[in-house]
């Protein structure tokens, strides 16, 4: 309740999101190194750094994404085709 009296419950809200995103970043990555092929989580990692504005760790999942959806689907794949946008 302190907290919440002296920031605010929007900001204690923001405060929260902030930290559980960074959680789920350090805990998708430990996945992602346990699953190297899993090209699902590399995207949905990719996404999540991105909307923390981490554009360079973001960039390098994005591109291991397409290189496994390349080689299991083909380049022309709507899937992968997706993923290129």
């Amino acid at each position: 309740r302190a907290v919440e009296a002296s920031v605010g419950v929007g900001e204690l809200d923001k405060q929260v999101l902030r930290e559980l995103r960074s959680w789920l970043a350090r805990a998708g990555s430990s996945a992602l190194a346990a699953e190297p092929d899993n090209w699902g989580l590399a995207n949905a990692l990719g996404r999540l750094l991105k909307t923390q504005g981490r554009h360079d760790e973001a960039e390098p999942l994005y591109r291991l994404a397409l290189k496994g959806r390349e080689e299991q689907l083909g380049a022309s794949h709507p899937d992968t085709l997706a993923s290129v946008n």
